[in-house]
C-alpha cells in the first residue's frame, strides 16, 4: 500500500494501550436493534396478526361507519302483566313496549302482528318471568331486557327488510 492510504488509518494501539471500544459497542447495539426489530416484524406477520389489507386500510385512517339506521315505523305492543318471583307476597310487573324499526321498504309490511305479537309477548313473560322486583328495577336489567327483545324480534323478521333499531318501555310498573 502507499503510505498516503497507511497515513489515514487509524493508529493501531501498542501492547500497552487498548483499542477504542466505545465505536464498536455502538456499532454492535446498532446492529442488535435493527435485527431484534426485523425479527419482531417478521414474527407479528408470519402470525397473522398484521394482515397486508389490514395494514393497508390502518395506513388509510380510520374506516367511516355507517350512519345509524333511523326509526321509520313505530309498532306499539299492548302492556303485558307478569307474575315475579323471590317474594312471599304476590308482586308482579305490567311492561308495554314499543319498537322502533327501520323499515327497508317504507309502506310495506316487515312486522305481521298476527305471527310476531304473541311470540313477543311469551318472551317477555319467560324473561321477565324469571326475574324478582329488585331484579328488574335496576337500570342495567332494563337495558338488557330491550337489547333481548331486539335480538329476539330481528331474529322473528325477514333478512333484508328491515330491522329493530329502538325498543321502548311506554309503561313499566312493578307492585
Amino acid at each position: 500500500m502507499p503510505d498516503d492510504e497507511l497515513d489515514m488509518e487509524e493508529p493501531q494501539p501498542t501492547e500497552g494501550e487498548e483499542a477504542p471500544k466505545s465505536k464498536r459497542k455502538w456499532i454492535f447495539l446498532a446492529l442488535a436493534i435493527v435485527v431484534l426489530l426485523v425479527a419482531g416484524i417478521a414474527g407479528i406477520w408470519a402470525g397473522g396478526l398484521l394482515e397486508p389489507a389490514q395494514v393497508e386500510a390502518e395506513t388509510k385512517g380510520p374506516a367511516k361507519k355507517a350512519p345509524p339506521l333511523e326509526v321509520n315505523q313505530v309498532v306499539n305492543l299492548d302492556p303485558v302483566i307478569v307474575n315475579l318471583l323471590g317474594t312471599t307476597k304476590m308482586s308482579y310487573a305490567r311492561i308495554a313496549v314499543a319498537l322502533g324499526l327501520h323499515n327497508n321498504s317504507p309502506g310495506s309490511q316487515i312486522f305481521r302482528e298476527d305471527v310476531m305479537v304473541p311470540k313477543i309477548k311469551d318472551e317477555l313473560l319467560s324473561s321477565v318471568g324469571q326475574m324478582t322486583p329488585a331484579d328488574l328495577l335496576r337500570p342495567e336489567a332494563k337495558d338488557q331486557l330491550k337489547k333481548q327483545i331486539k335480538l329476539f324480534v330481528n331474529n322473528l323478521l325477514e333478512k333484508g327488510s328491515g330491522e329493530v333499531v329502538e325498543v321502548y318501555f311506554t309503561d313499566f310498573i312493578v307492585q
